[in-house]
């Protein structure tokens, strides 16, 4: 809606709509619909294919053509007589066949998509609810992707609780050892100067002594394992 008119563009140029106005947005929070990713190639490089697959539900449309009918009725609101000048994209639309065909031409997304490897328990669960691909092991996937379903707003702060989530269960399946001395740890052959190999039974490095001390040790080995003791203490 445009509250002030704008000169028409030459036929090989578009312009902006630089004029006083405002606009109105459907929103479909909770589409049925439901697209897909997929190779175009072996090549790891390449573009994967991208199809959302928008409004391929009818409820999707059933809902996008009620919403923009009301908004269409808000707009004619006396209220807003004095801003309202024109509608720059749908005026003369009148019969709901015709304003869909004007939905499934202008729909966009809002660039939130999620689930391409969803998390659950089902067969098409690709992550368990610890983030762990199913079927591999040493390997999660920790972003918007393991949503099942969107949530109602931005999808950036569920993401990064989704990152907090997974660096806590991540800590608590990592082997943990106790420290007299204080010293930092660096993953490798780094003498980590611990009294105690395991904090408790199952939760240990495969290590052995490195003869610099009574109680120090020489990490030999970065396997973890949820079974079995240390070579020596």
């Amino acid at each position: 809606m445009l509250r002030r008119p704008v000169e028409p563009a030459p036929a090989n140029r578009t312009y902006l709509h630089f004029a006083y106005g405002f606009s109105c947005r459907v929103c479909q929070l909770r589409p049925y619909s439901r697209g897909e990713v997929g190779l175009t190639t072996s090549d790891p490089l390449a573009p994967p294919r991208i199809n959302p697959r928008f409004l391929s539900d009818a409820r999707d449309a059933e809902i996008m053509l009620k919403g923009v009918k009301l908004v269409r009725r808000i707009v004619q609101a006396p209220a807003l007589a004095k801003y309202r000048d024109k509608d720059l994209f749908a005026a003369g639309i009148t019969s709901d066949e015709a304003l869909m065909n004007h939905i499934r031409n202008k729909a966009d997304t809002i660039y939130h998509p999620v689930g391409t490897c969803k998390m659950g328990v089902d067969d098409t669960a690709v992550v368990d609810p610890k983030l762990r691909v199913r079927g591999l092991q040493g390997l999660r996937i920790v972003d918007a992707s393991v949503m099942p379903t969107l949530v109602g707003g931005n999808t950036n702060a569920p993401t990064i609780m989704i990152a907090e989530k997974a660096a806590d269960l991540i800590k608590a399946a990592w082997p943990r050892l106790w420290f007299s001395s204080g010293t930092a740890v660096r993953l490798g052959r780094v003498a980590c100067g611990c009294t105690k190999c395991a904090r408790s039974a199952g939760a240990c490095f495969l290590h052995r002594t490195s003869g610099a001390g009574p109680n120090t040790v020489k990490v030999q080995s970065l396997i973890g394992t949820e079974y079995g003791r240390p070579e020596s203490a």
